[in-house]
């Protein structure tokens, strides 16, 4: 659980920042490989902060996978960048720990694709290795809001 917490440290500077932070809220379904072969679906929110003025930001993923044929799943916690590489495309990769519902702790690597669908909606493919358990490969449907902040509040 510590490990838990280091990774949401990171969090305070995207609320102290003075870019615009945004929150998405995303749905995956996809395909266990390796070790399981079944279907997973999964839920996650991910808040992102861009980086300067470039087209790099840092995000941080809070989620949920479950593994239809293990009937369990992980709960997820990742940071890592986005970085848009055109015209609405971007790659993200991100890292972090996967806690099994049975016990048992993984660490997890996300590599991604995709592309905004329009300034709220995008879809991603994405892999995504446990270091301990196997991997999948899943689409992932989000939808983004910016965080705005109301005049006169820091």
């Amino acid at each position: 659980m510590k490990k838990f917490l280091f990774l949401l440290l990171p969090l305070a500077l995207v609320f102290t920042s003075h870019a615009q932070p945004r929150l998405g809220v995303g749905a995956t379904i996809g395909s266990a490989m390796d070790k399981t072969n079944g279907g997973v679906f999964g839920l996650d929110l991910r808040f992102q902060q861009q980086l300067g003025k470039g087209p790099v930001h840092w995000i941080v993923t809070p989620g949920y996978a479950h593994f239809v044929e293990l009937q369990n799943g992980f709960f997820v916690l990742k940071s890592g960048l986005k970085t848009m590489i055109g015209s609405g495309m971007y790659l993200t990769g991100e890292i972090g720990i996967a806690e099994y519902t049975q016990g048992g702790e993984s660490f997890v690597f996300t590599p991604s694709i995709g592309g905004v669908i329009n300034p709220n909606w995008d879809l991603s493919l994405k892999y995504e290795q446990y270091s301990r358990y196997g991997s999948q490969m899943a689409l992932r449907l989000a939808y983004a809001f910016s965080l705005k902040r109301k005049a006169g509040v820091k």
